[in-house]
């Protein structure tokens, strides 16, 4: 994983400091609306328990508005990010592990309908993000679809937003044709949806859906 924690961009690694930041800029309430859009059908008529597996989980927010019939499995490496996510939901059906999912990790959570890798893309380099798609196909259930959601680069964008990007910790921050192309590496089903303005900073953003 590629990202820069110089300067004040260490300060995200505090799991307290990276919450408030995410909701003052509105991150939290761009992927609330992405999930619950995209888990929508899914969950609505479940006769049984949502399995969802989220990789580079951070501090687990999105579990805060995941529905009662979700069995939840959030991966990250950050040990702190883990142990606040732990503490904050341990009434609700999840585990949290502080490693990385790769294709080889020896684990039983092996089928969701649902993987998120929100935010997580734009920190990794080509071959790395390849590895995680396949990583999230080999334990998608054939019906179920991988949701990502990042910053990208696109025409007509103010340079502002462009700027902002450029700062952020992740080092890989792609074009939409870029993030298609290499989900459809791994992925037969692949729809991108760009939003122009989905936080409260000028920026722009990109909700991949991929689907064996």
């Amino acid at each position: 994983m590629s990202e820069v924690r110089s300067g004040l961009r260490h300060l995200l690694a505090t799991p307290v400091l990276y919450n408030i930041f995410q909701n003052i800029v509105g991150a939290n309430a761009w992927r609330r609306e992405a999930v619950g859009r995209a888990l929508a059908t899914v969950t609505k008529d479940a006769k049984h328990r949502v399995r969802v597996l989220d990789i580079g989980c951070g501090t687990g927010d999105v579990l805060s508005y995941l529905p009662a019939n979700v069995d939840y499995v959030g991966f990250d490496r950050n040990a702190a990010y883990i142990a606040s996510a732990q503490e904050r939901f341990r009434e609700r059906s999840a585990r949290f592990v502080c490693d990385e999912l790769t294709v080889d990790y020896d684990s039983q959570e092996s089928e969701f309908e649902i993987i998120l890798a929100l935010g997580l893309l734009h920190h990794l380099d080509d071959s790395t993000a390849e590895s995680l798609f396949r990583t999230a196909k080999q334990r998608l259930r054939p019906s179920g679809f991988l949701l990502t959601l990042d910053p990208l680069y696109a025409l007509g964008q103010s340079k502002i937003a462009r700027y902002i990007i450029s700062k952020d910790r992740g080092t890989h921050t792609r074009t939409e044709m870029e993030y298609c192309e290499l989900a459809r590496r791994v992925f037969n089903h692949v729809t991108c949806d760009v939003d122009q303005d989905p936080l409260r900073i000028p920026y722009t953003g990109v909700v991949m859906r991929c689907a064996i």
